[in-house]
């Protein structure tokens, strides 16, 4: 097998976390995050495309796009509105919740160090 020059295909690979955070409200709504293993909610959609930060539309967005899948989502009725379900624009920013996520961001990037008396 030959080796890929990942330059030269121009290859780029992201990595997004998900983790839940001792907030009061989510970022983007005014749901509280609780943690619960009942699904009072079952909703579904469909592959939306959208550009990216660079302006461009994803090609595999798009391909995923032309399958016409429709996907199941559960959620809990408590900690779960239409900005979730993509009905709704997300509402103003949560300053506190912003906070929070940039702190533990932080903390997970760059972990402490142990002391030298320790």
């Amino acid at each position: 097998m030959s080796e890929i020059d990942f330059e030269k295909i121009g290859l780029k690979v992201g990595l997004e976390i998900h983790q839940q955070l001792d907030t009061k409200k989510k970022l983007f709504c005014k749901c509280r995050p609780i943690e619960s293993d009942e699904y009072t909610e079952k909703f579904s959609r469909s592959l939306r495309t959208a550009k990216s930060e660079l302006g461009k539309l994803d090609p595999a967005a798009l391909f995923e796009k032309t399958k016409s899948k429709k996907i199941n989502y559960y959620a809990n009725s408590q900690s779960s509105c239409l900005v979730e379900k993509d009905e709704e624009p997300p509402h103003d920013l949560d300053h506190d919740a912003k906070k929070i996520s940039l702190l533990s961001k932080n903390y997970a990037c760059f972990p402490r160090r142990k002391s030298k008396g320790r």
